[in-house]
């Protein structure tokens, strides 16, 4: 992996391949909204990984890198994660994707959140 790419501000996991299109396509029409310019690279590395870059003015404002899980579920989640942590250095991880386990009170569209991590 380019050194580069190594420290990024947020590593994003996605459940699924259609999360992990989608994903940059928004953030890119977002930011540009915004003025920012973003750079999309795919890590050669790692098929699954894409990084992306946002500047503003010339200057560094965002890193994300982004992948896929190639699997569902929790023990996924978990090893491809950890994996992952080997090879990138994120100040933040976000998981996003469907809750195919979450509990009853949370209706669709609900931004669901942890205060902790468990396996």
């Amino acid at each position: 992996m380019h050194e580069a790419h190594r420290h990024v501000d947020v590593l994003i996991v996605t459940a699924l391949k259609e999360e992990y299109y989608l994903l940059p396509k928004l953030f890119s029409g977002e930011f540009r909204r915004q003025g920012f310019h973003c750079k999309r690279v795919d890590d050669p590395q790692n098929k699954r990984v894409t990084h992306i870059t946002v500047d503003r003015n010339g200057e560094r404002f965002l890193t994300l890198a982004m992948t896929h899980l190639a699997g569902m579920g929790n023990v996924w989640a978990y090893d491809e994660t950890n994996n992952l942590l080997g090879s990138i250095t994120p100040r933040f991880v976000l998981m996003i994707g469907l809750a195919g386990g979450a509990s009853d009170y949370l209706n669709r569209g609900d931004v669901g959140y942890s205060i902790g991590i468990g396996y």
